[in-house]
């Protein structure tokens, strides 16, 4: 049972990508979920294996943990967003799902305005503590294109897996709640009066990750989420995600994304 049901905006904006600032190779930063509003022209990215193309006439969900590269002849011009669930359930239903879905760009014209907000919202990060209406109007665009995907998908969550998440429901919220510190897995397997073994097996056969790595990734995130939409230093952003050595916090973000905090900061923030 989901019962969270937030998304963290990593990145957004508007986007004119040529052959030279598009074409690449996927990195560690491609792993989250994506939402692109093509305009103009048209790209190709390749999924397991797979050549997408992504046309001007539909609008696209992307399972960026596939992505393997991705290339546009020329051209091709698009609004796009990066998000991440915060809860460890949607995220696990999201993965379940085709790596690529689409939409005509008639079934939600009713979103054009959330769209637009886009590139003012993730360009002037200050503004989203002073006006949290266009905050709020692009939640709610990114929950119904959620919501749509996993319906026409057909996702839920087996019934088996059902029974096992409410059993230890208890220590994912401890988790959640605690995710800063990264509390010993004994803590967090006592929230649900199970042995740690036998909560770390349930964990990992649940969500295909251990509870370390998934903190781990969680305060990544939050790291790359505070990169790309605040002007925070490094320094502060190591703090507020858990890490008081700025130094260890650099290196830990450098093994996970491949690129130090500064470098993410400079080069990834403005492409889709």
């Amino acid at each position: 049972m989901v019962e969270n049901f937030d998304l963290m905006l990593l990145a957004g904006g508007y986007a004119r990508c040529t052959p030279q600032n598009w074409n690449k190779q996927a990195t560690n930063i491609d792993q989250c979920f994506k939402l692109y509003f093509p305009t103009q022209g048209d790209a190709m990215i390749r999924l397991d294996g797979t050549w997408q193309n992504i046309k001007a006439d539909r609008y696209y969900f992307i399972n960026g943990f596939h992505i393997q590269e991705q290339r546009c002849p020329s051209e091709f011009v698009v609004y796009w967003i990066h998000f991440i669930p915060t809860s460890l359930e949607l995220r696990y239903l999201l993965l379940q799902g085709s790596s690529l879905f689409s939409w005509s760009k008639k079934v939600y014209r009713c979103h054009q305005s959330a769209i637009e907000i886009l590139p003012q919202l993730f360009k002037n990060p200050e503004s989203r503590v002073r006006n949290v209406a266009p905050v709020c109007r692009v939640h709610a665009m990114l929950l119904h294109m959620v919501a749509d995907y996993l319906r026409q998908n057909r996702i839920e969550v087996p019934v088996q897996n059902n029974m096992l998440l409410a059993r230890i429901m208890p220590s994912i919220d401890f988790i959640n709640d605690n995710i800063y510190r990264s509390p010993p897995l004994a803590e967090v397997a006592a929230r649900s009066h199970l042995a740690p073994t036998y909560f770390h097996r349930l964990f990992r056969e649940l969500f295909h990750t251990t509870p370390l790595a998934y903190m781990t990734r969680r305060r990544m995130d939050n790291a790359r989420q505070l990169l790309s939409s605040t002007v925070l230093s490094v320094k502060e952003i190591a703090w507020r995600v858990g890490y008081e050595n700025e130094f260890y916090f650099t290196r830990v973000f450098s093994k996970h994304f491949h690129i130090s905090p500064r470098d993410f900061r400079k080069r990834f923030i403005d492409h889709a």
